[in-house]
């Protein structure tokens, strides 16, 4: 090999090794690892506008709204002027109320990105011609033979009205605001009304409404009840019922005088302290509801006169035949006249109110005793005391 040609190889050779030793040429810059793709932030649903609708006060309309982006929960305020306020369905439907300009907003999310709150204004003009809105009442209005008041809700101020009822009422034609009908045959019939003011006549309404049959009453209430702090005085007892009861009958359980009764507010007088059961029954002409329990107790008014004791002072002694006069010891913390009622065993007359053959005034009663023949007869009162009537005289030995 000549010079020349070995010389050649030894630069291809060294050219060739000096990168790898680090040494001569220049080394490539190294690679980062591949990031990923950019992140992007997450864009949530935008309100681009709203279709307001223009409505009389009393109609009725739906919201919309224009989305850019797709919204899961909705936030409508319609600042007032509406009914529901506010609702959080994509296209409410909503009753205006009062005329006036008001100011709603509606903010979108979806997730967790919720939009900006959008402003929008809407307008509640006054009606001009009335409309009927609604026919009240609805449904079942009543029972066969009963009666209805009908009236109607509109957004204006009617004034005048003419109604038709069909065949179910009598009459079947009304012209005031509110009409009152007898219902007649069970069933469901349709009726229309329409109403007048200043501008015109509305457009004619339809309604239906639906007569019950006839059935029989249900007691739902009675009065007074619980602690009746009325001993010896009167009260009024009341009972309600559905289905036009025509008649009521009470039981009032022993408790009261009389002990039984009709209409439905009947009058009793609380004869016998304690804690009683009545009962009461209500009627119509297709029959009788099931009979009504009541609980209610007698007691000692607080005011009531109290009977300290008799004079005079038992044990006492008299003949058969005798006459004996008793009177009482008494306090009266309500005031007012008092009445006396004694009731005496082994007597002529067995009782008394201060009339004859008793005699006597105020606390007093006198009449004749007929005492038996044997010791520590015992006559009780009314209040809860027991005196010793009479015994035999002592006959000398």
């Amino acid at each position: 090999m000549n010079a020349p040609l070995r010389l050649a190889l030894l630069c291809c050779t060294c050219a060739l090794l000096l990168p790898a030793c680090g040494d001569g040429g220049t080394a490539a810059p190294p690679v980062d690892p591949d990031p990923g793709p950019t992140p992007v932030t997450p864009v949530g649903p935008r309100i681009v506008g709203i279709a307001v609708p223009a409505a009389e006060s009393g109609e009725s309309a739906t919201f919309r709204a224009a989305i850019e982006g797709v919204a899961h929960r909705y936030a409508w305020d319609f600042g007032g002027g509406a009914e529901p306020n506010t609702s959080d369905h994509p296209e409410p439907m909503v009753r205006f109320g009062t005329p006036g300009t008001y100011q709603g907003s509606l903010t979108v999310a979806r997730g967790d990105i919720t939009s900006a709150p959008f402003i929008f204004e809407y307008e509640v003009i006054a009606p001009r011609v009335a409309k009927v809105i609604a026919v009240e009442p609805a449904g079942v209005v009543g029972i066969e033979g009963g009666t209805a008041t009908f009236r109607v809700i509109s957004n204006g101020t009617p004034t005048a009205f003419e109604w038709h009822f069909g065949a179910g009422a009598a009459p079947s034609f009304g012209d005031v605001a509110e009409p009152t009908v007898t219902l007649r045959a069970p069933g469901t019939y349709g009726g229309t009304v329409t109403v007048t003011n200043e501008f015109g006549i509305s457009p004619s309404f339809g309604f239906t409404y639906t007569v019950a049959s006839q059935q029989v009453p249900v007691v739902t209430i009675v009065t007074p009840t619980g602690s009746l702090a009325n001993y010896g005085g009167t009260r009024t007892f009341v009972a309600r019922a559905t289905n036009n009861p025509s008649q009521y009958t009470w039981d009032f359980g022993g408790g009261a005088t009389p002990e039984t009764a009709t209409g439905q507010t009947p009058e009793v007088e609380l004869t016998a302290l304690g804690t009683y059961t009545g009962t009461v029954t209500a009627h119509n002409a297709s029959g009788a509801s099931v009979p009504f329990a009541f609980q209610y107790t007698v007691e000692v008014h607080p005011q009531a006169p109290v009977i300290q004791g008799i004079n005079p002072a038992a044990p006492f002694e008299r003949e058969g035949g005798d006459y004996l006069t008793l009177s009482t010891m008494h306090s009266n913390p309500g005031g007012g006249p008092l009445q006396f009622r004694w009731t005496l065993q082994g007597t002529s007359p067995p009782s008394s109110s201060n009339a004859a053959p008793w005699s006597g005034s105020g606390s007093s009663a006198h009449g004749k005793a007929k005492c038996p023949f044997r010791t520590g007869l015992v006559c009780p009162l009314p209040t809860g005391l027991a005196i010793p009537w009479c015994r035999r005289p002592k006959r000398p030995l």
